[in-house]
């Protein structure tokens, strides 16, 4: 995510969109790998919550829901934002 900001912030500072643009090389580069970089991220919260769901923890019933809502929700905004 760190990356995805970085360069989201490069091209802004450079003046031009950071999504769907593909004016030159450069531009088509960063867009590409802000994709690829979100596909990896989203793999890895998919790992993240298959693990929290399914395999027994020692945590707090109440602080263990809390988990399992929040990496939902963020699996549904991926969802979301993917559209």
């Amino acid at each position: 995510m760190i990356v995805e900001m970085i360069i989201v912030v490069v091209q802004g500072a450079r003046g031009v969109r950071s999504h769907f643009n593909f004016d030159t090389g450069l531009d088509s580069l960063m867009f590409a790998a802000m994709g690829i970089l979100i596909l990896i991220n989203t793999v890895l919260i998919l790992i993240l919550s298959i693990m929290y769901y399914f395999k027994h923890t020692k945590l707090n019933p109440t602080y263990l829901l809390g988990v399992r809502l929040g990496l939902l929700v963020f699996i549904g905004g991926n969802i979301v934002a993917a559209l």
